[in-house]
């Protein structure tokens, strides 16, 4: 593991709030898929409520505008 995916979402996360100016982001990630889980983590995301959908279990997961701008200090 060589943090790719971490970065990946670091950029993605970055660009949505940096240029489209996205309010909140959110991430829906199985309970299973706990390597996803890991990497949003490390991006600075906080799940924040379970969803059912299509009778799956879903973890939702965010960061606000506020939080990100809070971690780039």
């Amino acid at each position: 593991n060589k943090g790719y995916a971490t970065e990946a979402v670091k950029t993605c996360i970055k660009i949505g709030f940096e240029q489209h100016h996205f309010n909140e982001i959110l991430a829906t990630i199985l309970p299973e898929n706990i390597a996803s889980q890991n990497v949003v983590k490390k991006a600075g995301m906080t799940h924040i409520e379970d969803l059912i959908d299509h009778n799956l279990l879903h973890q939702i997961y965010s960061i606000t505008k506020e939080q990100y701008y809070h971690l780039q200090k």
